[in-house]
């Protein structure tokens, strides 16, 4: 259980992730970030702290090639390479996918447990077991800067999910500039 935020400004992305790892019968604070870079990519996941894992130590992610579209770059090669990966490694299967958060390029994406990428008009998007609390917190939270903003919605996301999201929370913004 968790809860994922991700937020543009300014062309800028911003993710944060609390630290919680729950199965329903407890709940740990981990030491390990839900929210890391990925070669130019940043990315946020939800789930099995393996699954973080496998993405960023067992998937090589080639760059983007010169005139190939945002969509079709993270189609081709971060989502086909990662879910072959998972597969070799004995983790993905169609009850066990997770949902993950990409920022690339001033841009944010969700990526659901099926593997379809979306791209929605709203500046910021949640995911994880409080993302309602936080998609609420960021929507009356405009105006305040991207890293309180986002900190603030986890904290109104672990006071109504204590058991699945807990501080300490990791804020990061994506890296500024490409390989083109």
């Amino acid at each position: 259980m968790t809860c994922i935020i991700g937020l543009v400004h300014k062309g800028k992305v911003y993710m944060g992730a609390d630290s919680a790892l729950s199965n329903g019968h407890w709940t740990r604070v981990s030491t390990e970030s839900k929210v890391f870079a990925v070669g130019e990519l940043l990315v946020a996941t939800t789930g099995s702290p393996r699954y973080d894992q496998i993405l960023k130590y067992q998937t090589t992610i080639n760059p983007q090639d010169k005139g190939q579209s945002d969509q079709e770059y993270l189609v081709k090669h971060l989502i086909e390479p990662f879910r072959q990966t998972l597969k070799d490694h004995g983790f993905s299967t169609v009850e066990t996918n997770e949902e993950m958060m990409v920022g690339h390029r001033g841009k944010l994406y969700t990526v659901y447990g099926d593997f379809q990428i979306q791209r929605f008009v709203d500046p910021f998007t949640a995911i994880g077991s409080a993302d309602q609390y936080a998609l609420g917190a960021m929507s009356v939270l405009e105006g305040v800067s991207p890293r309180e903003r986002i900190r603030k919605a986890l904290k109104v996301a672990a006071r109504f999910q204590p058991g699945n999201v807990q501080p300490p929370f990791t804020i990061m913004r994506a890296k500024e500039k490409y390989n083109e």
